[in-house]
């Protein structure tokens, strides 16, 4: 398991779904799926995710969808 740097409990459930994932990327849909989001992504799911990000137990990146569009993916670092 990783170092949980402290981590607030929505961080380490998020954390645990990125993980579970076994290295393949995950939307922000596929997560907030997994962890019961039927409304989709909330304001402390992003600040969780850029907060993850920040200590590097998951990394992110863009990818381009169309002319303006993007879609966020993540996935836990090794």
């Amino acid at each position: 398991m990783t170092t949980t740097h402290n981590l607030k409990p929505l961080e380490k459930i998020i954390l645990e779904t990125i993980e579970g994932a076994g290295g393949a990327w995950l939307t922000r849909k596929d997560i907030t799926q997994r962890i019961g989001r039927p409304k989709g992504i909330q304001p402390n799911d992003l600040d969780a995710l850029a907060r993850l990000t920040e200590i590097g137990l998951i990394e992110s990146k863009q990818d381009k969808r169309g002319l303006v569009g993007v879609k966020w993916v993540y996935r836990a670092t090794v």
